[in-house]
């Protein structure tokens, strides 16, 4: 009787190795495109190769230009990621490393909308999807954990079953058509959900689009408060450790990713937070030596926001803005425009 063939797919690489010495056999196939920013696609509107190529090649231009990504090297990460996925039914099993928050949850149900349809590749797919682990007081993700940690996993992973796929199908279509209000009602209709952490993720991924409110996204307003709360200046390292701390607040979110919605709210006529010693906004963007010694400022209209006197127009660049988020209504709403405001 043969081996059987096991396929481990991650977004990220941080347990590429660990699985091998923790007694995981298998490949391994990251797939970390941060599908929660910037243009999506259904996945029916890329079977044709033409189709799928043009977009990718969007797609890496929109990493590129707001995440400072090189758009090259960004292009043949994600057509190696789906050259991957191309080569799934060469497997036995298949399974899915993901976690609880928005960043891993919105790339599963992305993949899970692939995987829908292809009934002999789906019928292998396991999910090993958990929020917490017993000795970790603040668990972020698997790439925590040792060896004997990850060891402990074995066996745990659940086979995926047809009204999984399903939500993650219907929803992942309606996200990416821009039917938010749609999204919303399918991952909330049913109770509890058929994969638990989406609801809290998805509303932690529409969370950071503008607020009706203010204007700012909850990842912006976390940066002004955490500023603002006390006298002590901080670095952008500084504060990434500390928003991505023991708070979890933004765990679904990498350096990469961090640094574009900092950067946001030192941009236009009024920024909100300014660098001080003299240092110009692009500098500091352009030169990463300096996330680690240049100490940012709340500015006065930066409180304004924070007290609720004023209003954002800047949006965020690194999400499609024809969607708010209502804090009342705790859900998403069609875009207001931020000129009745003023």
């Amino acid at each position: 009787m043969s081996e059987e063939k096991v396929l481990h797919i991650r977004c990220g690489n941080d347990i590429e190795q660990t699985l091998g010495e923790a007694g995981f056999d298998g490949d391994f196939l990251e797939f970390s495109d941060p599908v929660f920013l910037g243009p999506v696609r259904p996945d029916k509107q890329l079977r044709n190769k033409n189709n799928s190529d043009s977009f990718l090649r969007t797609r890496a231009e929109f990493l590129g230009t707001a995440l400072g990504f090189p758009v090259g090297e960004t292009y043949e990460k994600l057509e190696e990621q789906n050259r991957g996925l191309s080569k799934v039914h060469d497997y036995d099993k298949i399974i899915l490393w993901f976690e609880h928050d928005c960043y891993d949850q919105m790339i599963l149900i992305c993949l899970l909308s692939w995987f829908y349809g292809r009934y002999k590749v789906w019928q292998k797919l396991h999910l090993l999807s958990i929020d917490h682990f017993e000795g970790i007081e603040h668990f972020k993700g698997f790439g925590q954990l040792n060896p004997a940690q990850l060891a402990s996993l074995k066996g745990q992973e659940k086979k995926l079953n047809l009204k999984q796929l399903s939500v993650a199908f219907h929803s992942w279509t309606a996200y990416c058509n821009g039917e938010l209000d749609r999204l919303w009602t399918l991952v909330h209709e049913q109770e509890p959900c058929a994969l638990p952490f989406l609801p809290a993720a998805l509303q932690r991924a529409l969370e950071d689009r503008p607020w009706t409110s203010d204007g700012l996204s909850r990842t912006q307003r976390l940066i002004l408060q955490s500023l603002a709360d006390n006298d002590t200046l901080k670095t952008p390292v500084e504060l990434f450790g500390q928003l991505s701390g023991g708070t979890n607040e933004i765990l679904h979110l990498g350096d990469a990713m961090f640094w574009p919605m900092l950067f946001s709210l030192t941009q236009g006529d009024r920024p909100a937070i300014h660098p001080v010693e003299g240092y110009a906004p692009l500098e500091m963007a352009a030169d990463h030596n300096l996330l680690k010694t240049v100490e940012l400022r709340l500015t006065e209209f930066g409180q304004q926001l924070l007290s609720g006197e004023a209003y954002w127009p800047n949006g965020d660049s690194l999400n499609l803005n024809d969607w708010h988020w209502d804090e009342q209504a705790e859900q998403p709403v069609p875009a207001i425009d931020s000129s009745l405001k003023h």
